[in-house]
């Protein structure tokens, strides 16, 4: 399993993926909801595709700051 490391997305606008055997950690999953959805090219924005889902959607980078920031805010609510 490969998992974003989301405290190091927000903060340091680095995108670090960590492989994992399985989920010993703690994580978030977010649906792939964008699938057919394509982007307006001509829109200002940063996106990507993931290596080995070529055939899917892009992601944009909005995307991941706003699903980091409520994976790292539900994580403090669940931990405080």
């Amino acid at each position: 399993f490969r998992l974003i490391d989301c405290a190091q997305y927000i903060h340091d606008r680095t995108l670090s993926i960590h492989e994992f055997p399985g989920f010993e950690c703690t994580y978030a999953a977010i649906s792939y909801i964008w699938r057919g959805n394509s982007v307006d090219e001509s829109a200002v924005g940063v996106w990507f595709f993931v290596a080995g889902a070529e055939d899917g959607d892009p992601i944009g980078v909005d995307v991941l700051v706003h699903a980091c920031t409520a994976a790292l805010r539900e994580r403090r609510n669940v931990s405080g």
